[in-house]
């Protein structure tokens, strides 16, 4: 359906501004204004700069403010453009008109600055129809109009306005916008945030980590956006500017969608397609042209149209053109023939109304019994991210927490390995030997004392001896010495048969010099083996030991996940007893342990990690597509603990992002329309690569239509690998 014209232009030659004559538009907001300077080139509205933005409180703020923002817009242009097109907040909208309250602050601004106004658009349409353009399909989501006193909440699904509510504004934005969307009787909100004036990390943040799932019915947790702050006012111009091109009779093609390519536009001969669907709510004419002149009556503002988010401008028609009629020359009826017919016979009128009844019956009841399916191939994009995260019992500040409880189980284990050790077995050498004392005073040696051959070969007493002095004897005139000696027994301190050592051998005697103390060997010394066994080593423990420990700490992970509701992550395991069956370097084969313990667990729910997860992979989300835990493959790292006792571990996501598909709202959309209709449509989705429309039963000329049933149309989305 072409758009509107004002019924002026028919009848006379249209005076089209030149293509390259610049515009104005300008944004007003509570607090705030931004403006722009747009033209229309081949055939599409574009900006050519941007004005600063700038704060108002009250109407002579207002025209100061807007000054200095065009001022900004129009710095180093050698042009005055005065036509101006406004974007007005959902708040200066009542009742389908300008507020009054509103249009004083604009009949004061148009005289103020000399401005020719040309029309207004509701700022978050506007926005709407841009996103619409930018991403290739009418958008579903929350747009939020953030004000220094209230908020406006508008939700919106396929492009359509759903709901919109406006509440007070506190400190706390999450807690104002739930209190918004609580207002509203909406079954489902679109997991989607676009803050639609200003960028603050502060407000995204307040939103990001409000648990919307719990308070609101979301399917997913919704991802914040805040566009850049230049989108909003570009939105006024390029998306009312359109309407305002065509308004002054200036050829404006229709823009090229992200989904579309080549920016070709559907088809409009069918019988199905919305004559409405391109509709913006844009108005021209009486409401905003009065108010520059100054004796306008501004309590009767002219009508606009408020929520239509994609249809053609509604145009006021001035009042002179009322009268019409006396316009059209009146023609005399009896100046033409008329064909004659003959009435009399019922069946002239009767048999085309049957024919006409049973056609239209038909095809009313074949939309209503036949059914569809609709097969989506869509291409998913990938997902791969770790992150750090703490698990505790409390947030904390520098980190996303998962909130968890300690958990303990004690248990016994008992288990044996072979040996792997080697030691040297055998028997000692033993023997006699003779202690000498050459000195003055007796000496005695406890049991123990080491004896040390030449050969560093050591003995031990084996009992305490304790040797006489050394004595003078007179012998044939002379004086003969005489040492003080003991016989006493020795073994070898060590098993071997070197120490077999011969007969005559001699010792050192603890730390005495031998000129002191010494001993020789009375006899040959015998009984010295040695052989190679297995035996235990301290590597067959710490073995034995850890095997056991990580058995108790399977067997108590066990019992405690429980379900599949809770997920278990181990610490640590804690040794109450432990009793080996032999020592490091005893002769055996096997070694045996009996073990107590007690495993130490974090218990965490698994829905507040999916929360979690879902919550730091949001900013990666891109629009059109949406995560689903249950298809995601989450995992953690074993949990290290600081010097701070802080309890932090990795998780790393795996997913394939499916397209977001609102298949009830597109039910609605489709119901009825053509086949080549759905197909155009559903082409928009995010990751579309092909689809498949079977329609049941099969009938000429009616199943290229979907059933007006939408319980009938049903999706199966099914995605494909690249």
């Amino acid at each position: 359906m072409a758009p509107f014209m004002e019924i002026g232009n028919i009848f006379k030659a249209k005076e089209p501004a030149t293509p390259s004559e610049h515009f104005l538009a300008i944004q007003i907001q509570e607090g705030i204004v931004k403006t722009a300077v747009w033209q229309v080139s081949s055939g599409q509205p574009e900006v050519t700069s941007y004005g600063s933005l700038q704060e108002w409180t009250d109407t002579e703020s207002l025209v100061v403010a807007v000054d200095a923002s065009l001022t900004t817009a129009l710095e180093g242009q050698e042009l005055e453009p005065d036509r101006v097109i406004f974007g007005l907040p959902e708040s200066w909208v009542k009742d389908d008109k300008i507020s009054p309250d509103a249009s004083v602050h604009l009949k004061e601004l148009i005289h103020k600055l000399e401005l020719k106004p040309i029309g207004f658009v509701v700022i978050t349409e506007a926005v709407i129809q841009q996103l619409k353009l930018n991403e290739g399909i009418p958008p579903t989501a929350i747009l939020l109009e953030l004000h220094s006193s209230k908020v406006n909440v508008v939700v919106t699904k396929l492009g359509e306005v759903v709901g919109r509510e406006e509440v007070g504004r506190s400190d706390d934005l999450a807690k104002d916008v739930q209190e918004g969307l609580a207002r509203l009787e909406i079954d489902q909100f679109p997991a989607r945030i676009i803050i639609i004036n200003g960028q603050d990390t502060d407000i995204e943040q307040q939103l990001t980590s409000f648990p919307w799932k719990e308070q609101l019915p979301f399917l997913h947790i919704p991802k914040v956006e805040t566009p850049d702050p230049k989108f909003s006012i570009k939105a006024v111009a390029l998306s009312g500017g359109s309407e305002a091109a065509r308004s002054l009779g200036i050829e404006v093609q229709e823009p090229e969608t992200a989904g579309s390519p080549g920016g070709a536009v559907p088809d409009s001969d069918e019988s199905d397609s919305d004559p409405d669907s391109g509709d913006l709510g844009f108005v021209v004419g009486q409401d905003i042209r009065d108010l520059d002149t100054p004796e306008s009556d501004m309590s009767e503002p002219a009508p606009i149209v408020p929520s239509a988010p994609i249809k053609r401008p509604k145009f006021a028609v001035p009042a002179a053109l009322t009268n019409l009629k006396s316009f059209i020359p009146r023609f005399n009826q009896s100046s033409f023939s008329q064909p004659q017919f003959n009435f009399k016979n019922p069946l002239f009128i009767a048999i085309p109304v049957i024919l006409l009844l049973i056609i239209f019956g038909i095809v009313f009841a074949y939309g209503s019994i036949s059914s569809a399916k609709i097969t989506l191939f869509v291409e998913p994009k990938q997902l791969d991210k770790s992150f750090e995260l703490a698990i505790a019992d409390s947030p904390q500040d520098d980190l996303p927490t998962i909130p968890a409880t300690s958990e303990s189980l004690e248990l016994n284990a008992s288990g044996s390995i072979p040996t792997s050790g080697e030691a040297l077995v055998g028997d000692k050498a033993t023997g006699e030997v003779t202690v000498f004392n050459k000195t003055d005073s007796e000496k005695t040696f406890e049991k123990g004392t080491t004896l040390t051959t030449s050969g560093n070969l050591k003995f031990v007493l084996d009992s305490d001896v304790t040797v006489a002095s050394r004595s003078a004897e007179e012998q044939d005139g002379g004086i003969n010495i005489v040492y003080g000696k003991v016989t006493t027994s020795v073994t070898a301190n060590a098993i071997g048969a070197e120490s077999n050592i011969d007969n005559n051998t001699e010792f050192t005697v603890g730390t005495f010099p031998k000129s002191s103390i010494d001993a020789k060997a009375t006899k040959d010394f015998s009984g010295g083996t040695s052989r190679t066994v297995k035996a235990v080593s301290k590597t067959d423990r710490q073995e034995l030991l850890d095997q056991l420990s990580e058995q108790i700490k399977s067997e108590a992970k066990d019992k405690l996940s429980s379900s599949d509701e809770f997920q278990i992550v181990p610490q640590d395991v804690e040794i109450i007893d432990q009793s080996f069956s032999d020592a490091v370097g005893d002769e055996t084969d096997t070694l045996s342990l009996d073990l107590k313990a007690k495993a130490n667990f974090l218990k965490f729910r698994q829905s507040a990690l999916s929360s979690l997860v879902e919550l730091q992979i949001n900013s990666d989300i891109p629009p059109g597509f949406t995560f689903n835990p249950d298809n995601a493959d989450i995992t953690v790292s074993p949990p290290e603990t600081d010097d701070d006792g802080l309890i932090t571990t990795t998780a790393t996501v795996k997913a394939n992002l499916t397209p977001d598909v609102p298949i009830s709202d597109y039910q609605k959309q489709l119901k009825g329309k053509s086949v080549n209709t759905a197909d155009r449509l559903l082409q928009n989705i995010a990751g579309y690569k092909k689809l498949t429309i079977i329609i049941t039963p099969k009938l000429p000329f009616l199943s290229g239509r979907l059933p007006s049933n939408t319980d009938k149309i049903q999706f199966e989305i099914k995605p494909i690998t690249p």
